[in-house]
Order: C-alpha cells, then structure tokens, then sequence
C-alpha cells in the first residue's frame, strides 16, 4: 500500500505497537491501518521485523488523535459467507440412522462402492 509521501499524512509518524513475536517495535504510519468493526476500532500493522500481521484496540483517546494527524477508519466488511443464511434443521436421531442403512442396503451401486 505505498503512497507518495507528499499525499499520504502518515508518512510522518511512527507508531509503537507490540508485536507477538518480537515485543515492542515501532511501525511506520503509512504501514498501520485503521478498521472499524462492529465493537471497536483496531489498528492493523504487519511487523517490520517478521512480517507477522498484527492488530491492537485502539482507545478513543488515541483514535481521536490519529484521527486529528490524518489516519483514516476503514469500515470491515464481513465475507458474504457468514452473511447467508445458514438455516439448521434438527439433529440426526437414531431413526434417521436406521433409515440411511436402509437406504445403503437398498442402493446397489452403493454397496459396491463400499466393499472396494
């Protein structure tokens, strides 16, 4: 994500973050991102270290003044899978078992499939 410097306002910061591999490190601002979700907002930072990605809460105070030194909050969008419906049906009872033995007994093709 490099941006000019003369457009990007981070470039002038560095942020002290813990990293939990290599302890305390300090990240250069146009490296950190702001996301929100639905609780809270994190600060979003890959370690200049080892490259592990890493993220802390950050508390209004501070969001306040990186806000105020030109940081932007991006907004997390959930993958679209956990927002389709995921409708749940009652468990498998021993009924359900007896009738998908049933149901292999019955079935040829299956049978042989299973004794190979």
């Amino acid at each position: 994500m490099a941006t000019a410097p003369d457009s990007d306002p981070r470039v002038r910061y560095e942020i002290w973050v813990s990293c939990d591999d290599c302890g305390d490190v300090i990240i250069p601002g146009e490296d950190c991102e702001l996301i929100r979700s639905a609780l809270d907002v994190t600060l979003a930072y890959a370690c200049v270290t080892c490259g592990r990605r890493g993220a802390s809460p950050v508390a209004d105070s501070q969001l306040e003044r990186l806000l105020e030194r030109g940081f932007v909050v991006a907004n997390a969008t959930p993958a679209l899978e956990l927002l389709e419906p995921h409708p749940i049906a009652s468990p498998f009872g021993w009924d359900d078992l007896l009738r998908f033995h049933e149901l292999l007994d019955s079935t040829a093709l299956i049978v042989e499939l299973l004794r190979d």
